[in-house]
């Protein structure tokens, strides 16, 4: 039975009350901080990604080029050459430069924010993150599908080009 006349431990809540908008505000412009830039090291990956897919794909298009110009492989070229084109073309389009939202704002646009307070200018800043955080996703999703069918014609041209030469061998 405990004693009455002990004192009951108080916890520690945190922000609480008027405060706790602010702290909202300023915990959502942390996590935007974070998704942004957790957004840019995704694409960095599938930017290397393509790149070497890119390269690959260039390298076999014209090392079968070059044997078919001289009478080699030519139906080996024919059957997996449109297909490592196509990977190389994917890659590209991927890679095509466009619009990426950073984290962070430069000092002109911090000074071009109408905010009557802290707590307005926070909100302004975790909002502009919000939406750079969906334009980007929108971004690295049609990137990734991209890579995925550059990978796909990468990974099966060398069937169709096996494919090619059992064909011309009969």
């Amino acid at each position: 039975m405990p004693n009455p006349e002990q004192e009951v431990p108080t916890i520690e809540v945190g922000v609480a009350g008027d405060e706790m908008r602010l702290w909202l505000a300023t915990e959502a412009k942390r996590q935007g901080e974070a998704r942004l830039i957790a957004q840019a090291a995704s694409i960095s990956a599938l930017e290397m990604r393509a790149t070497a897919i890119l390269a690959w794909s260039v390298a076999s298009v014209l090392a079968l080029s070059a044997a078919a110009s001289q009478g080699h492989l030519t139906t080996v070229a024919l059957a997996a050459g449109p297909l490592l084109l196509l990977s190389a073309l994917m890659c590209v389009a991927g890679l095509w430069p466009q619009d990426w939202h950073p984290p962070g704002y430069d000092f002109g646009s911090l000074q071009s924010m109408s905010a009557a307070s802290e707590l307005q200018l926070v909100e302004q800043i975790a909002a502009g993150y919000e939406a750079g955080i969906r334009a980007n996703d929108m971004r690295t999703v049609r990137f990734g599908w991209l890579l995925r069918f550059a990978w796909l014609c990468f990974l099966i041209a060398p069937l169709a080009g096996i494919a090619g030469a059992l064909a011309s061998a009969r």
